[in-house]
């Protein structure tokens, strides 16, 4: 299997991911159904498993309720984050 395959499968399961309606997240077999939506016997493929099984392990999605959701990332909002410079300044000013 090519890099470029590789990573056409990352990104289709990544799409898989996101596209769960409500954020529920998707189940393993809805993925590779999402996958052999795009191409034919591609879920059932050795190394389209590995790919799964690496992909699902990485931080880029994790298990929520026995489902799949895309790991969000906690920014906080910039509001709150100018209040705690502005702290941060006046502390090291007095």
């Amino acid at each position: 299997m090519s890099t470029l395959e590789k990573a056409r499968i990352r990104k289709w399961m990544l799409m898989a991911v996101t596209s769960a309606k409500g954020g529920n997240g998707v189940t393993i077999q809805d993925i590779k159904e999402f996958l052999d939506s795009k191409q034919q016997g591609l879920s059932i493929k050795p190394g389209t498993k590995f790919i799964l099984r690496s992909f699902l392990k990485s931080s880029h999605v994790e298990r929520k309720d026995g489902k799949y959701v895309k790991k969000s990332k906690n920014k906080k909002p910039a509001k709150e984050m100018n209040k705690l410079a502005r702290r941060i300044q006046n502390i090291q000013v007095n």
